[in-house]
């Protein structure tokens, strides 16, 4: 047996992202695997760590043994570790931070640094010599002693234990390591049943005692307390209990399930359960799909590359059930939490019950459940958003990534992975196929089916014979009042708006703004209210009265007078979807609105409430962000209205004409869905922009054609890669002379081993300062990155301790999606 383990720590430091050697004592050695989740002596403390090899002999010298093992068995499984691998050199992240995204959140055992005094604080202390700082964290300290987390009231955590080390060593303060319980595990409850081998002569019981035994024989709803059994045979629980002492009965612990949709499965509707006929290009994909459970070596990729409304879920679903007919298990991801509940309502009355969710809008425990239900093979679909990727399915055979261009997909966070990109690197190291679905498929996944990377298959037409709504762009610049205000609605909106829901349609309106106006100035001067953190305009929020920052949540009252020159007059311009829901209400008065943005759904399946709301008829116009444009299916909806189609198009963002075509064409989607048909209307200042009229054709070769040869003329992707650096700190001057440095450094390291990879930059930041923080950017572009990757290791390593040391800080997103 394997005397020594490889143990990656649980320290989130590039000096120490490696494995360290630990050994392996007699007791511990049937417990200790690779993947086993470990306690292990670092430094002055304990800290958790995850065993990633074993072997019989090591080179360091005075090896600490491991502690304990915290699981019963692994945590961790070989794909996963693997994949963790493959992430950290992907993203460059640490191995930890990857290791620990396929673990839920709250179940990490830490340890924490306790500092107890080792003299009475309150007795003189007049021989030793102590700073001001020191006699006042000494004083701030209990007899036993406090957690230095406990301690922050008093200063940084750098300053506490600078001081703590100073007093240490002058023998008046003792530092010892406590270890912390996770903050999630399992619940469970006390029920009660029928005793083993018990036949209970009911001649001998009492009536009431008969009733409870009548209602243990005959319940099926599961596990029942003391009072719920009481409760439903109508006695007290004293009968409960008089009938344990008899031994009638016997009382156990069980597991509970924190269930995330017990509290709104009211608002889940009647689903047909059972699978539509195909048509031909379905019926293609589907068989296509099954083609690759039987492939022997490397999968297929395939791209459903289907109109909205063309059935791409039933061809999920008839995936999902061939992958089970196998033995295998399946992952099902969407970009939005608000999509989730409905897409499980679909596979749960084809499947059953043998669906989990996975999603960060789920509580720690709801989250730990689910995970558990996986690990242990309680559920062999899981759905959810961008880290259900990482669900512990042992045998998973099928991975699908449902409106796969979504930029909802990219982690914005270290690690700051790509969903789609983890989901393919998943899939080939557990043989599973992957299907990717979308009505407008990202630039980059289009041009690898052109290519022959992967296979593309076509749904052309929508399903039952339904069309494709007829769309309107309406010239926004002709619809200016004479006193040069910007009305919200075009005429022929407002007139379509009437029109539809006299009809008894229902209406979807979209606006990718939140809040009342965007712009809120004084028309004597010109100036803007802003953020006094962030280089950026505050919102006016109606409900709150406020003027709010979309990016650090500053907020402050709306001005009387302007701050800057006094003057009376302030306007409140340009529009958000709180603006849009008012002007609706007092141009149609009676009519129920329902509103879905950040701001509406804060509170827990408030989303599915809004929408249950939409989808029941009760609310006969739903207005929202992007939250809108993405799945939904409501066969009632009969008109469309995008109110402003320039909102995305003017981010200076090379991806902004792509975004601007997928949010129309998709939101587009929305309408039509029966055979009453569907309209759209498009507003917009820019209706000859390629990216409008083509998504009012519906015309994605056309789009994808002119795109791509803009990509290419500028040499964006698909045609190169990029690495985004980015250097941020309180001081605008240190931040740019670090970024020059870091970007000189790296020009003359790669012009001997990449020189192919250009060296952008620095350059400011679209959003210079976001929460005081000044942010500059260097730029790497190049068609193979991965040359560059251990100069950029090297970078984290050793540069940015330094950088630390002068208040800058820096990340690197590999293959950015967004870099305002």
């Amino acid at each position: 047996m394997p005397q020594y383990a490889e143990v990656i720590v649980s320290v989130s430091a590039a000096r120490v992202d490696r494995p360290f050697h630990y050994s392996v004592d007699e007791q511990l050695r049937s417990l200790v695997r690779i993947g086993s989740r470990v306690l292990v002596p670092f430094g002055s403390r304990e800290v958790e760590g995850y065993v990633v090899g074993l072997v019989d002999e090591t080179d360091v010298e005075d090896v600490k043994p491991i502690v304990d093992v915290v699981d019963a068995s692994p945590v961790l499984t070989d794909d996963q570790l693997q994949l963790a691998e493959w992430l950290s050199d992907r993203y460059l992240c640490l191995r930890v931070e990857a290791l620990q995204c396929v673990l839920p959140a709250g179940t990490r055992h830490r340890t924490e640094l306790r500092l107890t005094p080792a003299v009475d604080p309150t007795a003189g202390l007049g021989e030793h010599r102590l700073t001001g700082a020191e006699r006042r964290l000494l004083s701030a300290l209990p007899p036993e002693g406090a957690l230095v987390s406990g301690l922050s009231s008093l200063g940084s955590r750098e300053w506490i234990l600078r001081h703590a080390a100073s007093l240490e060593a002058k023998g008046l303060l003792k530092r010892s390591s406590e270890r912390l319980n996770p903050t999630v595990s399992t619940v469970t409850k006390q029920v009660v049943e029928l005793a083993e081998e018990i036949s209970p002569d009911t001649s001998v019981l009492t009536e009431k005692q008969q009733a409870v035994l009548a209602v243990l024989s005959q319940n099926v709803q599961g596990d029942l307390s003391t009072k719920e059994l009481a409760d439903r045979a109508g006695v007290t629980s004293s009968v409960v209990d008089a009938l344990v002492k008899k031994g009638v009965l016997q009382k156990k612990r069980v597991e509970v399930r924190r269930d995330p949709l017990e509290s709104v499965r009211h608002l889940q509707t009647a689903t047909s359960a059972e699978p539509f006929e195909l048509t031909a290009e379905q019926a293609e994909a589907v068989a296509a799909i099954t083609r690759e459970f039987e492939r022997e070596g490397p999968k297929r990729t395939i791209l459903l590359h289907g109109v909205t409304g063309s059935g791409k879920t039933e061809v999920y679903m008839r995936a999902v059930a061939a992958a089970l007919s196998r033995g295998k298990q399946a992952i099902v991801l969407v970009p939005e939490i608000a999509l989730t509940s409905q897409i499980v309502e679909r596979f749960n009355a084809r499947f059953g019950c043998d669906i989990a969710v996975l999603h960060s809008g789920l509580s720690l425990g709801e989250r730990y459940d689910e995970w558990n239900r996986i690990r242990e093979g309680r559920a062999s679909i899981v759905i959810g958003a961008r880290s259900a990727v990482f669900a512990p399915l042992p045998r998973l055979g099928v991975i699908i990534v449902d409106e796969e261009h979504e930029t909802a997909y990219k982690q914005e966070e270290s690690p700051r992975y790509h969903a789609r990109e983890v989901a393919e690197k998943r899939a080939e190291l557990s043989d599973a196929v992957l299907v990717l679905g979308s009505a407008t498929p990202s630039i980059e996944t289009y041009y690898r089916a052109k290519q022959g990377l992967i296979d593309r298959y076509g749904l052309p037409t929508r399903v039952c014979g339904f069309q494709m709504p007829a769309v309107r762009i309406v010239d926004m610049r002709q619809e200016e009042h004479q006193d040069g205000d910007q009305p919200i609605f075009s005429e022929a909106l407002r007139e379509a708006i009437a029109l539809h829901i006299g009809r008894g349609g229902q209406v979807i309106l979209f606006l990718n703004r939140r809040g009342h106006s965007t712009v809120i100035l004084c028309k004597d001067c010109g100036h803007v209210m802003r953020c006094r953190h962030c280089d950026v305009a505050l919102t006016y929020h109606s409900a709150r009265q406020a003027l709010r920052c979309h990016y650090c949540d500053f907020s402050v009252r709306p001005p009387d007078v302007c701050p800057k020159c006094k003057g009376r007059v302030i306007r409140f311009l340009g529009a958000g979807t709180e603006k849009v829901e008012r002007q609706l209400a007092l141009d149609f008065p009676g009519i129920e609105i329902a509103r879905l943005d950040v701001d509406t759904t804060r509170r827990k399946h408030s989303h599915m409430e809004i929408l249950e709301r939409f989808r029941s008829g009760a609310a006969k116009v739903l207005v929202g962000t992007q939250m809108v444009a993405k799945g939904l299916d409501y066969p009632n909806v009969s008109l469309v209205g995008v109110v402003s189609a320039d909102t995305s198009l003017n981010l200076p963002d090379f991806r902004s004409a792509e975004r601007t075509f997928q949010l129309i064409l998709q939101v587009a989607g929305r309408a039509g869905r029966s055979m009453q048909g569907g309209e759209v209307i498009v507003q917009t200042y820019c209706p000859d922009h390629y990216s409008i009229l083509a998504a009012s054709q519906c015309d994605y070769e056309g789009f994808f054609e002119r795109e791509l040869q803009a990509r290419k003329e500028a040499c964006y992707p698909p045609f190169t890669r990029m690495a985004a650096i980015l250097l941020h700190g309180k001081d605008e001057r240190v931040v740019m002379r670090s970024a020059d440095r870091v970007a000189a450094l790296l020009r003359n390291r790669l012009t001997d081993v990449a020189p192919a990879i250009e060296v952008l930059g620095p350059s400011p930041a679209v959003l210079v300062r976001v929460k005081d923080q000044y942010r500059w950017y260097v730029l790497l572009k190049g068609s193979d990155l991965s040359v560059a990757i251990p100069l950029l290791r090297n970078v984290i390593t050793h540069v940015v301790p330094r950088l630390k040391r002068v208040g800058v800080a820096m990340s690197i997103t590999v293959d950015p999606m967004n870099m305002m």
